[in-house]
């Protein structure tokens, strides 16, 4: 197999943050963004940077946010998750992040942790000092908006959307298609294990800019969460988008279906009437998989405060 792959051209083209499709007539966009960066917490370097450095001028374009934040990113938030055996321990810590009792143990092994590496006659008063900051610090890094179970996007984020909407993104639409911002823009990102559809004013755009959010696969609550579930998002030849609905969270398995969701864009319609006309989510294959879903989302519910209790047992010394 490797031989007849040789023979033939591969290419694979890497873009990152930003992909933009344009439409064959020019009059609309489509920019797609994993969602990252509407999040304050991954612009954690470029903001220290402009509190250590006020002289310095704060980052403005997609590449700036880029190139100060992607080892904090990669770091802390994949390659750690990758790291060897200590990749499982990382996995439970997220685990654990759920649980007020499990971060407090978390917090204080983490002051006893430092504290253990001053001089003797400084330990105890740092680790007095160590663990309510401790305690403190960690929910502030783990009250990401995927936590946030009551809407589907929380006040701080959406101002983080406008301003990475407004900011970065219009500047290099412009930039690469001068006079793009004036068109129509779809903006699709994921990120939030929260999908939803809907239009926006968004500053430096003259028309409603359309925002489907594709949700995500990860079940990382104890509870039922009803705002969080998973779209797969379709763009057609014309940049028409749809938003399949493969499932929110629910509290009763049968209420699990799979649906379209509308988009609040006229350009979409047509995309979705096509779809309604040719799609019967009433029946196979659609059912089976929603009943698949229901039972795999119970499952996990069960299974994560198992989890949280394993990774408790495993921060207290013998």
């Amino acid at each position: 197999m490797l031989s007849r792959l040789a023979n033939h051209d591969l290419s694979v083209r890497v873009v990152y943050p930003n992909l933009g499709i344009e439409s064959d007539d020019g009059e609309r966009v489509v920019v797609v963004h994993h969602g990252h960066f509407t999040e304050p917490l991954y612009r954690l370097m470029s903001s220290l940077k402009e509190g250590l450095f006020p002289r310095q001028p704060a980052a403005k374009e997609i590449w700036e946010w880029e190139s100060d934040n992607f080892a904090w990113i990669d770091f802390f938030w994949s390659t750690l998750g990758r790291s060897g055996a200590a990749s499982v321990d990382v996995g439970l810590v997220y685990d654990m992040l759920q649980d007020k009792a499990a971060v407090a143990q978390l917090s204080g092994n983490l002051a006893r942790f430092v504290s253990g590496q001053l001089r003797s006659e400084f330990r105890s008063a740092a680790r007095l000092g160590l663990t309510p900051l401790a305690r403190w610090f960690i929910p502030k890094v783990a009250l990401r908006e995927r936590s946030i179970s009551d809407v589907v996007l929380s006040e701080k984020t959406a101002t983080g959307l406008h301003e990475y909407l407004s900011g970065p993104v219009r500047r290099q639409l412009e930039r690469e298609r001068p006079g793009s911002a004036s068109r129509e823009l779809a903006f699709i990102f994921g990120h939030t294990h929260k999908p939803f559809s809907r239009t926006e004013l968004i500053t430096g755009f003259p028309r409603p800019v359309s925002i489907v959010n594709s949700g995500g696969w990860v079940v990382d609550t104890k509870e039922t969460s009803m705002v969080q579930g998973a779209s797969v998002i379709l763009i057609d030849a014309d940049c028409g988008v749809a938003s399949l609905r493969m499932y929110n969270q629910e509290d009763d398995p049968s209420r699990y279906a799979v649906r379209l969701t509308e988009t609040g864009a006229p350009r979409d319609v047509a995309l979705q009437d096509r779809l309604r006309a040719t799609l019967r989510f009433t029946a196979g294959p659609w059912t089976s998989f929603s009943a698949e879903v229901a039972r795999a989302v119970t499952n996990r519910h069960r299974l994560l405060p198992r989890l949280i209790d394993e990774g408790v047992a495993l921060t207290k010394e013998n």
